[in-house]
């Protein structure tokens, strides 16, 4: 029982190693500083030319980020886990000046522009600059 254990644990130690590898080496840096207790279960490489991201990650921590192809982060979804770390200080200190809570945020998504569209669990959505600036509602 315990080499069936072992085992099972050595293949799963070896495909996280596996999916990190596929990723460019600033998108595993990015995983790494924001989320260094999680694990990477899956990566997909698409088509970059064809929207706007080239890699989507999937971490055990029903986490999933999307990259370029350069390995930039561009969006960080998840409707179980906290991705408020993920946040700019400054951004944090607006969405509470909003009314809202950073820990209700599922989705933080960069805009071509360089701001960002923050997506809140009861469906509202913000757009900030990354300094923190409010720019307003989104309407969905």
């Amino acid at each position: 029982m315990k080499n069936i254990v072992a085992t099972i644990l050595f293949v799963f130690a070896v495909m996280a190693g596996f999916a990190q590898q596929q990723l460019p080496a600033e998108a595993s840096q990015t995983i790494a500083t924001f989320f260094p207790q999680s694990q990477i279960s899956a990566v997909s490489q698409y088509d970059a030319s064809a929207g706007e991201f080239a890699y989507r990650a999937d971490l055990d921590s029903d986490i999933i980020l999307y990259f370029d192809a350069n390995g930039r982060w561009m969006q960080v979804e998840s409707f179980s886990s906290d991705i408020s770390q993920f946040l700019p200080a400054e951004v944090k200190t607006s969405i509470e000046q909003q009314g809202c809570r950073p820990q209700n945020v599922v989705n933080i998504h960069r805009v071509a522009d360089g701001t960002l569209v923050i997506i809140y669990n009861d469906g509202l959505a913000h757009r900030f600059e990354t300094n923190g600036n409010f720019m307003g509602k989104v309407s969905r």
